[in-house]
């Protein structure tokens, strides 16, 4: 069993070092910024100056007609990668054209390596290394398939110059001023094993790069997808997944839609149930709530005990009408769905406001949470406390929004705990003349408004 255990992680281990983990390509964006940083920074300043060296070497190598041909070759391959540089930059990096772009540029970049390693001679040159600097920068700042044919060509090409200057198809080292004479062309075992050597330990290092960079991944995703679920809105959980999520932005005012929920009689009914039994039904009810509320495209801002607090119009910004329309029908929905929960009979009140409030994190450096506060918070809180089980409360502003939508009964104004002036408040009693079907059906009988 031991053994069989080691077996299937070496597969694991092995599996994760030679294939992707992440599906899809490179986006644009850093397809885009990747071919600047090359365009204008190594360009200019690494690859210019190595190429006039290679034209100053070549002027006085020892075999001019061999140097100057490596030589040109060196400038037409960096031509090769200026020009993919450039077709992804006019192309915004999008598309299959910028694909077939990014590997052009790679190949004129390795090409140019490989044009060094045959005017310096390519056992006894540091060119391997330039090759592998490639490798682990295509898989970093790109993707797999892309660093996958980068180590491919850059063995292949090591591969290659090292026969061509055994057999003698091009001279040894043409860029030094003397002939040069080195053992490993000599021996031809020697040179064999060299290379073999040096095309393992280039898969090895891509192998390694490889493993380091799932692992990396993997451990991404547990972290956005497994652990920040659990405390943040899906929305910022996607941007965390694509890394466009900032924690320290400043919050902003923005006109949102609050649902605050509470369980009727739930403590009462925690009194006469065990602990255990209290979790199992609690954590079924606001799994539920959650599943429900995500469904609906809405946030789950928190939970308070049994109690939920849901916002529409934050993070995504969403116009006032449809937040008021969504989670009215939400709320319907959670109402109807408590009471057919299995287990211990529950009954739950809803209140929903619509207004101002200040959007962001909120907290400290090591303690925060994504949030919505302000007045308009405060007044959804207290119609949910005001109302009646498996009843809707909602404000005057959300009300108006509903344009006709549903039948409201107004309940007058309500003095509030903690509000300084009486709040407008209407129960939700049915499909008004506005929705689909028609006045006078039950609210679960009625297709989806709009």
């Amino acid at each position: 069993m031991a053994l069989e255990g080691s077996s299937g992680s070496i597969r694991r281990v092995a599996l994760e070092a030679a294939t992707s983990l992440d599906g899809p390509a490179a986006s644009p964006e850093r397809l885009v910024v990747v071919n600047r940083v090359l365009l204008f920074g190594a360009v200019p300043f690494v690859l210019l100056p190595t190429g006039f060296a290679h034209l100053s070497h070549a002027a006085g190598g020892w075999h001019p007609e061999a140097a100057w041909t490596v030589a040109m070759g060196w400038w037409a391959a960096l031509a090769l990668c200026v020009l993919g540089s450039g077709v992804v930059l006019a192309v915004s990096g999008r598309g299959a054209i910028a694909r077939w772009a990014t590997h052009l540029c790679l190949l004129g970049l390795l090409t140019t390596n490989l044009m060094t390693m045959l005017g310096a001679g390519s056992l006894t040159t540091w060119g391997v290394l330039y090759i592998v600097i490639l490798l682990a920068g295509a898989r970093v700042a790109l993707d797999y398939r892309v660093s996958l044919v980068a180590g491919v060509y850059g063995v292949a090409g090591l591969v290659f110059c090292s026969v061509i200057e055994w057999w003698g198809w091009v001279p040894l080292a043409p860029f030094a001023p003397r002939p040069v004479v080195h053992y490993l062309y000599e021996d031809g075992g020697l040179a064999t094993t060299t290379v073999a050597v040096a095309a393992v330990a280039l898969a090895l290092t891509f192998l390694v790069i490889n493993y380091a960079m799932n692992q990396s991944l993997l451990l991404h995703r547990y972290i956005t997808h497994t652990v920040l679920r659990r405390y943040l809105p899906p929305a910022l959980v996607e941007r965390a997944a694509r890394g466009d999520l900032r924690l320290d932005e400043a919050p902003e005012r923005r006109t949102v839609t609050v649902l605050f929920s509470d369980l009727v009689g739930f403590t009462s009914l925690t009194e006469r149930l065990g602990a255990d039994m209290v979790a199992e039904h609690l954590n079924a009810y606001l799994s539920a709530m959650a599943n429900l509320a995500h469904a609906h495209g809405a946030t789950v801002d928190k939970f308070i005990g049994d109690a939920v607090m849901v916002v529409y119009g934050a993070p995504e910004g969403m116009p006032p009408e449809e937040q008021a329309r969504r989670t009215v029908r939400l709320a319907l929905e959670m109402v109807e769905l408590t009471e057919t929960l299995p287990g211990v009979p529950l009954r739950l009140r809803v209140g929903v406001n619509t207004g101002e409030a200040v959007v962001g994190n909120f907290g400290s450096q090591h303690r925060s949470d994504y949030t919505v506060i302000g007045p308009a918070v405060n007044v959804a809180a207290r119609l949910e406390a005001s109302g009646r089980a498996g009843r809707v409360l909602i404000g005057a502003r959300t009300a108006e929004l509903l344009a006709g939508e549903y039948e409201l009964e107004s309940v007058g104004p309500l003095v509030l705990k903690g509000v300084l002036e009486p709040v407008e408040a209407f129960m939700v009693t049915g499909l008004g003349d506005g929705a689909a079907g028609g006045p006078g059906l039950p609210l679960h009988e009625r297709p989806e408004p709009g």
